[in-house]
């Protein structure tokens, strides 16, 4: 019997170009500076046709109880079916940023596999960088 979750999350961000436009060999042009990726994306309030993270799991979860301090997030996912894996992504946002157009609106801090049965409290305490 197959007792793998199979499953898949993108690492890019991936344009909406409309198939009939698409040539077959999409350039990428890294002239955005602190702005690539999903930055970019969310800067400019595009939405991608599939996200970083998009991805399929056959598993279930929730979460709950999310905690928030100065330097630590703390939340609980709950897999709700017999096998499955998921991938928890934290952002941060910074004051101001919404104003400068060279800064991005958010920035990925985190994230952690989780494919425990039951309950996994994760929790994630921010480094000065």
């Amino acid at each position: 019997p197959h007792t793998e979750n199979d499953q898949g999350m993108s690492t890019h961000q991936w344009p909406g170009i409309p198939s009939k436009e698409f040539k077959g060999h999409l350039e990428v042009n890294y002239s955005e500076a602190q702005l690539s990726g999903y930055r970019w994306y969310d800067k400019h309030g595009v939405a991608p046709a599939y996200p970083f993270g998009y991805g399929l799991t056959y598993g279930s979860f929730s979460y709950s109880d999310l905690r928030v301090s100065a330097r630590t997030i703390t939340f609980t996912v709950s897999r709700e079916t017999s096998r499955g894996c998921d991938t928890p992504q934290v952002y941060l946002a910074y004051p101001g940023a919404s104003t400068d157009p060279a800064a991005p609106s958010k920035v990925l801090r985190f994230f952690q596999k989780v494919c425990n049965a039951g309950q996994t409290i994760v929790t994630h305490t921010f480094t000065d960088r």
